[in-house]
């Protein structure tokens, strides 16, 4: 039991330290300074190494402790908005290279309050999902001048 504690902060070490050597192997640039591409990478993975390093202290620290939280996450609706989500996600991720952005972030968004707040509250659901979707897309693509698919 003590060991499933470990699992995160390792795996987020070995990411990191991954994440390091690949960046490490971006190509240099040719104008300018040849390492400004390896910069914020770096940053980032040794970022990420030290709060995965104190995060793996804090949860030994914790060893002791049961694990009240896994088995909380394991009851109620927890599982259920879990997998909802990562299927709508999928479902979001197929229909944004069909049908662009603007119908998809809309379904995605509809679909994703209604598996939180419950489909008796779509007459919110629907204008909250337009609306930010919309405001979204118009500052992109009108304020920033940025294309949307």
């Amino acid at each position: 039991m003590f060991f499933s504690r470990l699992i995160v902060p390792v795996s987020l070490n070995l990411f990191s330290i991954i994440f390091l050597i690949s960046s490490l192997r971006i190509d240099k640039a040719p104008m300018g300074n040849p390492n400004a591409p390896l910069y914020f990478p770096v940053i980032i993975a040794a970022g990420l190494f030290v709060l995965s390093l104190i995060y793996f202290f804090e949860e030994f620290k914790k060893r002791d402790e049961s694990l009240d939280v896994l088995r909380k996450l394991k009851s109620g609706r927890t599982p259920k908005l879990l997998f909802g989500t990562m299927l709508i996600c999928v479902v979001y991720s197929i229909f944004f290279e069909i049908v662009g952005f603007l119908i998809s972030t809309i379904l995605f968004l509809f679909l994703e309050l209604c598996l939180v707040n419950g489909m008796k509250r779509w007459k919110v659901n629907i204008p909250v999902a337009v609306i930010f979707t919309v405001v979204v897309w118009f500052g992109f693509s009108r304020l920033l001048g940025l294309s949307l698919p």
